[in-house]
């Protein structure tokens, strides 16, 4: 058998729409097993949607309604994930409540939209949003080998944790060694335990079980 370097023709539209169809009836009706799912998170890992893919998710969900049975799902996972620390216990959105909500999610912007503050972003949520603070974030993962160092799991829900806090020390925000990878579970339950402010190095040892 000949062996060598085969370049392979790029795959037309139409033989990539008639795949799609095919998985699409293989897939129909069929329960994915929890690894399944995690191989499938794990090659989704890092990837980032382009504009045109959202704008097709959006166009896709749009006039969707989601059913009683799916809304009672996701309450009871709120409740199991907050309980009583979540400001929306027990409470439901008055009618006029919902219409902001809705009117807020159809493209509403500036002046006219419920969150409107007059044009002023907060400095630390444009940090926290810029390029910058992305590519921190990915050396962070990448350093730690996409693993959460306290419970030592890889999966696609994975947090780069600050250290020190990120608005008490403004020179270490994007010093690579101010960071730790941890799952988002841990993450949660780390600031549970030992709040949001005035977070050190000590505290972190003493979460994880180790010297860092």
């Amino acid at each position: 058998m000949p062996t060598g370097i085969y370049q392979r023709k790029p795959m037309s539209e139409e033989t990539k729409k008639k795949i799609g169809q095919a998985n699409k009836i293989s897939l129909k009706g069929r329960k994915l097993d929890v690894i399944h799912r995690l191989h499938i998170g794990l090659g989704q890992l890092g990837r980032k949607k382009n504009r045109e893919e959202c704008l097709k998710i959006s166009q896709k969900l749009l006039g969707h309604l989601v059913s009683q049975q799916t809304r009672n799902k996701i309450s009871k996972n709120q409740k199991k994930r907050f309980g009583k620390d979540n400001p929306f216990f027990g409470k439901n959105h008055s009618e006029k409540s919902k219409k902001k909500i809705s009117l807020s999610k159809i493209g509403l912007t500036g002046e006219k939209c419920g969150n409107w503050k007059g044009g002023i972003t907060s400095i630390h949520r444009l940090l926290r949003g810029s390029i910058k603070s992305r590519l921190w974030r990915k050396s962070v993962l990448e350093r730690d080998n996409y693993t959460c160092q306290k419970k030592g799991i890889n999966n696609n829900k994975l947090h780069s944790h600050h250290i020190l806090n990120f608005s008490n020390y403004p020179e270490l925000q994007f010093d690579i060694n101010n960071g730790i990878t941890l799952s988002k579970e841990s993450h949660i339950e780390f600031h549970k335990i030992y709040g949001i402010k005035n977070n050190t190095k000590e505290q972190l040892e003493e979460f994880i079980g180790r010297k860092i």
